[in-house]
């Protein structure tokens, strides 16, 4: 995170949370000629987009009132959504149990990509139960790794 990803953070962190909301991340980017604040944020059963708007209105509040961003910008508080990636312990511990999309950097057991049981998580590895075997994989191996979605076709 930047300096004002994390002054932002801490100011509408606890907002966030008063309305029941997780707040997961913050991202301050220059996307054309704009300069655009994402929040993300979430809650069991879902985010919506009421849920957006209030969040929306009393951050830009505490946000104009400490001035960390002296640009011009626009606010935009979304959910993560479904195929978000896990990048966080509280993430992959929030999933362990749920089926998971892997994809890696280089093939591993002939393949770059594979759809398995989360069932663990260390600082620097995740276990994942597929094919009835358990596998070990490192972070590192890992380019992303996102909650499994099924759409129901065969």
């Amino acid at each position: 995170m930047n300096r004002i990803e994390k002054l932002v953070f801490e100011i509408a962190e606890p907002a966030a949370r008063e309305l029941g909301y997780e707040l997961c991340e913050c991202e301050y980017k220059k996307e054309g000629p704009q300069r655009i604040l994402y929040l993300y944020i979430d809650k069991p059963g879902g985010i919506t987009v009421d849920d957006c708007e209030k969040l929306s209105r009393r951050v830009e509040l505490l946000i104009d009132e400490k001035d960390p961003i002296t640009e011009k910008y626009y606010l935009c508080v979304s959910s993560l959504g479904l195929d978000r990636p896990l990048k966080n312990e509280r993430d992959y511990n929030r999933n362990l149990g749920k089926e998971v999309d892997i994809k890696f950097y280089a093939k591993q057991n002939g393949g770059k990509e594979l759809t398995g049981t989360l069932t663990g998580y260390t600082e620097s590895t995740i276990s994942v139960r597929a094919d009835n075997c358990e596998q070990i994989f490192e972070l590192k191996e890992i380019a992303k790794i996102s909650i499994h979605i099924d759409f129901g076709g065969n």
